[in-house]
């Protein structure tokens, strides 16, 4: 029996120490990613709705096309989609939140949105 994996334990939980914090960061980056593209996607359908009188029917129509067209995307149901527009409205008039959104992960701004009432709450939960 060799007593190497003992002796070596330090450096073996340095070098998970080392992996585990690179995927922490993958993760912090791929969620910032998602919650630009969300921002980006409820902006654009904000003012589509505003400006070419876009309704539910027109962004049912965009999720089942979106659907047809990439069907290994996940999350963009028409649902998913009026969230992503009252995600931008919500806070598009709240710029100093704005660095806070890339923070949190997209269900528990889910989570914020649909259990806050008010502004200060939402920021509150937010900070």
């Amino acid at each position: 029996m060799s007593l190497k994996p003992i002796q070596r334990s330090a450096e073996f939980t340095e070098i998970l120490g080392i992996i585990q914090a690179g995927r922490a960061k993958a993760f912090e980056a791929v969620n910032v990613a998602l919650i630009e593209t969300y921002w980006s996607i409820g902006e654009q359908l904000s003012r589509k709705v505003t400006e070419a009188d876009w309704g539910k029917g027109i962004v049912k129509e965009l999720a089942d096309w979106l659907g047809k067209q990439a069907p290994d995307l996940k999350g963009f149901s028409a649902s998913n989609l009026w969230r992503m527009k009252q995600f931008y409205e919500t806070y598009v008039e709240l710029p100093k939140l704005a660095t806070l959104l890339r923070e949190l992960s997209w269900s528990k701004h889910l989570l914020v949105l649909s259990q806050c009432k008010s502004t200060e709450e939402k920021e509150f939960y937010l900070l």
